[in-house]
């Protein structure tokens, strides 16, 4: 059965465990805001349809980060901090500085969610280290 580039890369990006790991595997894929690259779904599907799956695939990510409790996200973050070998606090700095870690014009309701999730995530952090 074939799938479509955004099957392929909505499952490459599902295997990826926790939200914010997802959201920086997706700033991982952009050589510049907005821009996704994978070479070997490229070579299958072409570049114009994986890079539209994958700001798709970007959006899906961040609305469900922002529909996701802070405790679990706290959790999250600890199991990115361990994978990384990582305080919370270092790790959390590490995603946030990643260039393109949240998509294209947000809008300015979104991005100030954002700024709440993250900063809440930071007192969080900074709390338990």
């Amino acid at each position: 059965m074939l799938r479509t580039a955004f099957e392929e890369a909505f499952r490459r990006v599902s295997a990826i465990s926790g939200n914010l790991a997802r959201l920086a595997y997706l700033a991982s894929l952009q050589q510049q805001p907005g821009v996704y690259s994978h070479w070997g779904l490229a070579h299958d599907y072409g570049e114009e349809p994986v890079c539209d799956a994958f700001r798709h695939a970007h959006w899906m990510v961040l609305e469900n980060m922002l529909q996701t409790d802070l405790s679990e996200l706290e959790g999250e973050l600890a199991m990115h901090a361990e994978d990384t070998m990582e305080t919370k606090t270092k790790s959390l700095r590490n995603l946030l500085d990643q260039a393109a870690l949240i998509p294209m014009n947000p809008g300015k309701h979104v991005d100030a969610h954002l700024k709440y999730v993250f900063a809440s995530l930071q007192a969080l952090a900074r709390h338990s280290s």
